[in-house]
């Protein structure tokens, strides 16, 4: 591991062969951020930073993204569920808390399905229970091939051209800053990786019929502009110990959108769940 000035610390483990890479600082219950597609786990700063004076914070690099490694014949949604459930061990084992958006979200409900034993609590962050509709893994897969094949100028055009659709409607256009810093995550990623990237969420089956297994505490999480949000009141119907935040004026990206509501309700919820007493 290496350390950093500001006490985060670069780590990695191997997984199968391939490089899992992580950052993680902090002292206290363990808390683990699966982040989308796409991104890596740099998107959950804000959030780990109003979190680490009480949590050990482990933000991970999904295959494929940041600097993790990734297998060159492919991977699916379950392979990556398989993989954090082996890192949650590789770290010092559960059980954790895991925290997730989008594809991350749908990796942690299938973690805590498989592993229960290895997962205290959930915060699922627009991520419904079944994969994309066809249409959108089409989409997503030929961006994903525009990223994998186009030159730099049509790889950015194709990205800041989907970038509005991730988010609170207007949000790219006041935060010119932070959607830049965004994009350029984006085209950092490794060009053979962002067409396997691309066909991960398209190969995800349901697991509807299984939210009733997931009977640790969950917070999950839709901002309102999330055209998918109709999933969150189903969600909870179906899981024993779990509750809805509406994160008003967000969309799929909510911590970008609103990131000091989604800090503050991912702290109530982890600070509930592990009876962590703070200063008043």
């Amino acid at each position: 591991m290496n350390s950093a000035d500001d006490g985060v610390v670069a780590g990695s483990t191997d997984i199968d062969g391939i490089r899992w890479a992580y950052t993680e600082c902090g002292d206290g219950p363990p808390v683990m951020f699966l982040h989308g597609t796409f991104a890596s786990g740099a998107m959950y700063r804000d959030v780990i930073r109003t979190l680490q004076d009480r949590y050990r914070c482990v933000a991970v690099d999904l295959p494929g993204h940041g600097r993790s490694g990734f297998d060159p014949r492919g991977w699916t949604v379950d392979d990556v569920a398989n993989g954090v459930g082996q890192l949650i061990i590789a770290i010092g084992g559960g059980p954790v808390t895991l925290v997730g958006l989008s594809q991350g979200g749908a990796v942690a409900m299938r973690v805590a399905i498989k592993h229960p034993d290895l997962v205290r609590a959930l915060v699922i962050q627009g991520a419904g229970p079944d994969g994309p509709a066809r249409e959108a893994a089409e989409a997503l897969a030929a961006f994903g091939r525009v990223l994998a094949e186009a030159d730099d100028d049509r790889r950015r055009a194709a990205a800041a051209e989907l970038q509005p659709a991730f988010h609170a409607n207007g949000w790219v256009q006041a935060h010119p800053h932070e959607a830049e810093q965004e994009l350029s995550v984006i085209l950092r990623q490794d060009r053979q990786a962002t067409e396997l990237v691309a066909r991960v969420p398209g190969g995800a089956t349901s697991i509807e019929d299984k939210l009733a297994d997931i009977t640790c505490p969950a917070l999950v999480m839709w901002g309102e502009e999330d055209p998918r949000a109709f999933w969150g009141p189903k969600m909870v119907a179906a899981m024993p110990a779990a509750r809805l935040v509406t994160v008003e004026h967000a969309g799929h990206h909510m911590n970008s959108d609103a990131p000091d509501v989604c800090a503050d309700e991912i702290g109530r919820f982890l600070d509930e769940v592990h009876t962590v007493r703070t200063e008043p």
